[in-house]
């Protein structure tokens, strides 16, 4: 199926009533699906694995990384031809703005790339394909106005030859993904949703902006539904938005829940999120992940997890 590109050019949301984030999805079944999902902790700095239904203590860690560099704010797992499975991730440091993203060997956390930046790394994603890595980077400054999406391209198809090739203006930017549907990055950050077609091949890969659409305000997180390739989800401070890629001006507002941090949807039909406390007393989250179809949370104690995501290779 084509994209509709008058689609793709229109810069308005046409948002739907609100729902509770229980209210996404109805008719799922009621026990816990079996996945693993990782917990990015900012109190420990590092990236646990867990299986859905276990408790979320030391005990039953499947898989961990800690960088040793500071706050983990991403994390992807993705397959590659040249290098096998990797995963990949970025964050840093809140009080001067530095930041760090890594690409390691699943198998055995071999580095195979990182690059250093000024302005605060939240997100890291691999174009497949053309194998350009982007890092989305918040600031400039120690306030809110900066941000960008740093492009690197390889030199060819290993991840160890990528090359910084330049830095695309992107307000507050938070999050990318890649979708091989439409090929295109999507991008958030700010109060734009946008999305960019990758041309090019090896070093001379650009982004072209395709289409640009307004939310609410602090976009944060942008990630796929496994149940419907059509279909993202995005958050901001005050919104959880379900998105049709074929026609994202017609986004719907599926929650008001403030602070979302990140929301993602399992194959089986589970959503999972976590948020930062809604007395906005700490920015970077709670001690829980919680769920959807049906309600439940699993409590990480000690921690205090910015992000959930799922141990999933596949883009969508």
């Amino acid at each position: 199926m084509s994209i509709d590109r008058r689609s793709l050019l229109r810069g308005t949301v046409a948002a739907g009533a609100a729902l509770p984030l229980g209210a996404l999805a109805t008719g799922q079944s009621q026990a816990a699906p079996a996945y693993q999902l990782a917990v990015l902790d900012v109190n420990r700095n590092n990236v646990c694995v867990f299986n859905r239904g276990d408790q979320f203590t030391d005990a039953n860690i499947k898989w961990s990384f800690n960088p040793g560099w500071g706050d983990v704010l991403e994390t992807r797992f993705r397959d590659t031809n040249n290098d096998g499975p990797v995963f990949m991730v970025a964050g840093g440091s809140p009080g001067n703005g530095k930041g760090h993203a890594e690409i390691r060997r699943r198998s055995d956390k071999k580095l195979l790339w990182q690059a250093t930046f000024n302005n605060y790394p939240h997100c890291i994603e691999r174009v497949r394909g053309p194998g350009a890595v982007v890092v989305a980077g918040t600031r400039t400054d120690p306030g809110k106005n900066g941000g960008s999406l740093h492009l690197y391209g390889p030199a060819n198809g290993s991840i160890s030859s990528l090359k910084y090739l330049r830095s695309y203006p992107f307000r507050q930017a938070h999050g990318v993904l890649w979708d091989p549907l439409f090929n295109l990055l999507w991008a958030v950050g700010g109060t734009v949703l946008r999305s960019y077609r990758v041309e090019g091949t090896y070093q001379n890969i650009k982004l072209v902006k395709a289409g640009e659409w307004a939310i609410a305000g602090n976009g944060h997180d942008v990630q796929p539904d496994y149940t419907d390739t059509n279909v993202l989800y995005v958050t901001d401070s005050g919104h959880v938005y379900k998105v049709d890629k074929r026609n994202p001006a017609a986004m719907e507002v599926s929650s008001t829940r403030k602070y979302v941090k990140s929301f993602s949807r399992h194959s089986s039909g589970e959503g999972l999120w976590t948020s930062a406390p809604q007395d906005a007393s700490n920015p970077f989250g709670t001690s829980w992940v919680h769920f959807r179809w049906p309600s439940a949370a699993t409590q990480r104690p000690g921690g205090r997890l910015y992000k959930a995501r799922l141990v999933e290779s596949a883009y969508q």
